[in-house]
């Protein structure tokens, strides 16, 4: 994704993920409205938790579905009401 550095593992393991982003960049703006929201918002908060568990439990294995898979909320989200 531009403007984000991702870094994973040398053992291949997964438990964390961590990003790089530089601090006036879009993608940091929008990780922080996303956050903001799912604070403000209760129902939302819950909604994107049980996506997150139906993600989990369809794609055990499959980050990059995993991460697919929350793209439309996570826009809509952003873009919409809630």
């Amino acid at each position: 994704m531009a403007g984000r550095e991702a870094f994973g593992c040398p053992s291949g393991e997964t438990r964390h993920h961590l990003y790089v982003v530089a601090e006036a960049a879009d993608e940091l703006r929008r990780h922080v409205a996303f956050r903001d929201a799912l604070r403000a918002d209760p129902a939302l908060r819950e909604r994107y938790a049980a996506l997150k568990r139906s993600l989990t439990a369809q794609h055990p294995l499959d980050r990059k579905a995993y991460t697919e898979g929350k793209s439309a909320f996570i826009a809509a989200a952003l873009t919409g009401p809630r």
